[in-house]
């Protein structure tokens, strides 16, 4: 690759994010450079035995444009991070009138920092939103300013009426409109980089991989299912700006047994589920891990057979108006690692397996509650405090 062109600062947090406009970048031939680039990059990064600080001061130095990534966290964050936001400013001096060094670009709601180096701030500068990890403005931008026509990015939008249509529509700046219900299970793999198949105990289950930007929206009754007990209805790795909107999703036309969940992310950011039925797993009903901005909302959790959610290392998971019910299981709602928040949300008519069985496994978390019911019925702990505040304990029969 040719000298850096664009320096992407970030917060460690921040890493999906940043990997994914890394990507939007370098397949718009913009050169871009971060510490830690996504496969299949990475030695376009920091090479083994390299004086990290010292790469990193000489392509803040040489970048032509310099690309803060500003979140909740990386605004607050005490880290490497604010050196190189300071040392961007500190360029900035050096700048020339009218020429374009600082891009700011928010990638969720905070505040511009107001931090001045030699009287400058990056308050002072225009930001981009790019939300949901949707980067064409910024990287149409960055192209104008180089030069360049990039064309307009073709957003697909197609109508599908069966799992080998869905699966070969898979792919970036899609939306796909599921016009009927389909099951997974048994339908070979199409000729999609996107979509794998992976082998589970009694059966496959389908992985879709490095997918940016697509939706997939179900009609009233539109139902999507896998028959293998021990198969993960759909699975999402390294994707970003996904969303699954008024689809039922399930085992069908048993539940699932032992593994499985409903819906997987894992290296996933900017996830929205809205209005959608999720029932009858293996495990739980949906598991994320090392996730960014997550959001649950206007949705039913119901009939699965070990738990709720597991959520482990994932920021920002957000549930709104999210339904819980007749799930049977071992902990229900497992979260290390997280920072996880309930609005206006209803957790009643789910069973415990054992008396060991807790309502709530929490490790090393924040966890938040607004307007929230919990109905404790016969689960032997709940986990949470008694004076947590935003929840309304229901029919509780025992104490931590």
């Amino acid at each position: 690759m040719t000298d850096p062109i664009c320096f992407i600062s970030y917060a460690s947090e921040d890493l999906l994010q940043a990997q994914a406009l890394y990507r939007r970048l370098r397949e718009a031939g913009l050169s871009p450079w971060m510490d830690k680039p996504p496969s299949p990059y990475k030695l376009e990064g920091l090479k083994p035995g390299e004086l990290w600080e010292d790469r990193l001061r000489d392509v803040i130095r040489t970048s032509k444009y310099f690309l803060p990534l500003f979140s909740e966290i990386s605004v607050q964050k005490v880290g490497y991070v604010q050196s190189e936001f300071r040392q961007a400013l500190a360029r900035l001096a050096l700048v020339p009138a009218g020429k374009t060094f600082v891009l700011p670009v928010r990638i969720e709601e905070c505040q511009i920092p107001k931090t001045r180096v030699d009287g400058i701030s990056f308050a002072q500068y225009q930001y981009i939103d790019c939300f949901q990890a949707n980067f064409s403005e910024l990287v149409t931008h960055i192209s104008s300013l180089e030069g360049r026509e990039v064309g307009a990015i073709d957003h697909r939008k197609v109508d599908v009426y069966s799992a080998d249509e869905f699966l070969s529509c898979i792919g970036s700046n899609t939306s796909i409109y599921v016009r009927r219900s389909f099951s997974l299970s048994g339908i070979e793999v199409p000729d999609n980089h996107h979509v794998f198949a992976r082998e589970v105990f009694d059966g496959e289950e389908l992985v879709f991989r490095g997918v940016n930007n697509l939706t997939i929206k179900g009609s009233s009754d539109a139902r999507i299912t896998v028959e293998p007990t021990y198969a993960t209805t759909m699975s999402f790795e390294d994707c970003h700006g996904v969303t699954i909107e008024g689809t039922a999703l399930g085992h069908w036309p048993k539940g699932g047994e032992c593994k499985g969940a409903v819906l997987n992310f894992k290296h996933c950011s900017s996830i929205c589920v809205d209005n959608c039925k999720i029932f009858g797993c293996g495990t739980y009903g949906f598991e994320i891990e090392n996730s960014q901005f997550v959001r649950f909302q206007n949705c039913d959790i119901y009939k699965c057979s070990y738990g709720v959610f597991r959520a482990i290392e994932t920021s920002s998971l957000k549930l709104v108006e999210v339904e819980f019910y007749d799930n049977f299981c071992f902990d229900a709602f497992i979260i290390k690692k997280s920072d996880v928040s309930f609005e206006r949300c209803e957790v009643r008519n789910n069973r415990p397996r054992d008396d060991r069985s807790s309502m709530f496994s929490i490790y090393r978390s924040n966890i938040s509650f607004s307007e929230t019911s919990l109905e404790i019925g016969d689960f032997g702990s709940v986990g949470l405090p008694d004076d947590q505040q935003g929840v309304v304990f229901l029919q509780r029969t025992s104490n931590d």
